[in-house]
């Protein structure tokens, strides 16, 4: 807010006259990606119409009918129901500055990778993560900073029984109404805490970034030449 309060941050311009959706789309091309499911809730009309532009993509559409009452853990299951093969979940405020992070994603061999970034510091409302010898052993923004030494990027490659197991996980989460507000990645702490192998793949400080408010914006704006 205030800019949400009349698009989607998905099309909010983040500078040049570009959306988060095209810098999203962007990379995703650059990459030969082309199938993408959409889970929409907020004001989703407004993307679906945004859509029409991607000619070259084959899009699927998921209405999330619980967005106001539930996180993106919900989101997430709608989104990997029935999924199959190599899946890169991203969440719809990341933004891209090259294919980078994408493409490293591609490429991961892992049945689950993680996109990490580490930081000097780290403050309550970062997603953090604790890393032991290239796996992600916890995440969470509940983490203490201090231990904490990357913070997730919204973005991870699940194949294979990875997928699966995630899958179940949400599918398992969804049933107990006191999970609902909670984001998916409690749902990825669990398989961590059950042995699950979760590899950290770290990217540069300058390859993606996330707007999570209106502070975030004007630090992407300022570094795109944007006033």
């Amino acid at each position: 807010m205030p800019l949400t309060g009349a698009v989607p941050k998905s099309l909010v311009d983040v500078g040049d006259g570009r959306t988060l959706l095209d810098c999203q789309m962007g990379a995703l091309a650059e990459c030969g990606l082309r199938r993408v499911r959409f889970v929409l809730g907020y004001r989703s009309d407004q993307i679906e119409k945004e859509l029409r532009r991607y000619r070259d993509f084959q899009f699927e559409i998921v209405y999330n009918p619980f967005f106001r009452v539930a996180d993106n853990l919900v989101s997430a299951w709608l989104g990997l129901r029935s999924m199959r093969g190599h899946v890169l979940l991203i969440n719809g405020d990341n933004l891209f500055f090259s294919r980078e992070i994408v493409e490293t994603l591609v490429g991961s061999t892992g049945e689950v990778t993680m996109a990490i970034r580490r930081k000097e510091d780290y403050d309550s409302d970062d997603m953090k993560v604790v890393t032991r010898n290239g796996f992600v052993v916890d995440v969470g923004k509940n983490i203490d900073p201090e231990a904490a030494d990357a913070e997730s990027m919204g973005i991870i490659s699940f194949r294979g029984g990875g997928l699966n197991s995630m899958w179940d996980s949400l599918d398992s989460m969804v049933r107990s109404e006191e999970n609902l507000k909670l984001f998916y990645l409690a749902a990825l702490r669990r398989l961590i805490k059950d042995g699950r192998p979760v590899h950290a793949s770290e990217c540069t400080a300058h390859s993606c970034d996330e707007i999570d408010h209106i502070e975030d914006l004007a630090g992407v704006r300022s570094m795109r030449g944007t006033a």
